[in-house]
């Protein structure tokens, strides 16, 4: 018998998905601009440095539209207090050592300030996953997979950006860069089809119900999966004509970073359903806490 019905979870808005979702998607393309090449051997960041900045700009204007919804913003410090157990803090710290790191080193470029930034890019990446699964009390975040969903998920959008960066640059790949950003495409679709129809927990199938709907099913999977899959394998059949198809990159980058914003939109705003309270079911005492 259920005494309390499901209801959303409030404290999670907007703000916070927007946070989490230019947060995850930057420090990706932070990483993709180091590790992608031209067929000459060069990185982009090597030969358009102005990329290096674009990812910290974003993490910032993530944390500024998460602090927009606090009355009092400048008490988002006090989040530091909790790094032994809390991933949020964890979060905060890695992306403000991210965005000073990767700022630095745009200014004046060292090879430590670029470890570490490639160090907290991946710290604030894990983070986000992390904060969600520590979520007991919502379903659809305390899955096993959603670190893992979050952190691919991220890669996957960052990929995307490449794409876009590399079309408005004149930028060109090498073959393995894209057989790369493919894999990225599909293990994200296969897990994300996993998260939907693994679980058999009845609070988890209830609220993530609104994941199979037919919108968000062609903007996640449609768009965001299969359309820049066909893409990428037409690009690669024909790799000579990357560079001279930039529509086609720009096309696909769209695609790939709506499509991963939907996903993360569906999970945080959608499926956020508080569980429900039965009969006989233990009392459960984790909370939901705030990202500010």
């Amino acid at each position: 018998m259920k005494l309390i019905q499901p209801v959303r979870n409030n404290v999670w808005t907007w703000s916070a998905t927007v946070n989490f979702i230019m947060g995850g998607m930057a420090s990706a393309f932070y990483l993709f601009c180091f590790l992608m090449k031209t067929p000459q051997g060069e990185t982009f960041c090597t030969l358009q440095p102005v990329l290096k900045i674009v990812a910290p700009a974003l993490v910032s204007l993530g944390f500024f539209t998460l602090s927009i919804k606090s009355i009092r913003p400048l008490r988002a410090r006090y989040l530091l207090r909790n790094l032994r157990s809390s991933w949020i803090s964890r979060e905060i710290l890695a992306g403000t050592m991210f965005i000073l790191s990767a700022f630095i080193d745009w200014l004046f470029p060292c090879f430590i300030f670029q470890i570490i930034a490639i160090t907290t890019a991946l710290g604030l990446m894990t983070s986000h996953g992390f904060a969600f699964y520590r979520a007991r009390a919502v379903a659809s975040w305390n899955a096993p997979l959603i670190p893992f969903l979050f952190l691919i998920s991220s890669f996957t959008m960052g990929f995307g950006m490449v794409l876009l960066a590399a079309a408005l640059n004149g930028l060109t790949f090498k073959l393995d860069s894209m057989v790369i950003g493919l894999t990225f495409v599909v293990l994200n679709l296969v897990t994300w089809l996993i998260y939907m129809n693994w679980y058999r927990d009845r609070a988890f199938k209830e609220a993530t119900e609104v994941l199979h709907r037919t919108i968000p099913l062609i903007l996640t999977v449609g768009i965001g999966h299969l359309l820049p899959s066909l893409l990428l394998l037409l690009l690669l059949i024909d790799s000579t004509g990357v560079k001279a198809q930039p529509i086609i990159l720009v096309l696909c980058g769209l695609a790939i970073v709506t499509g991963g914003v939907g996903q993360k939109a569906d999970i945080i705003l959608r499926a956020n359903y508080l569980r429900g309270i039965v009969m006989g079911q233990p009392k459960v005492s984790a909370k939901v806490v705030s990202p500010t």
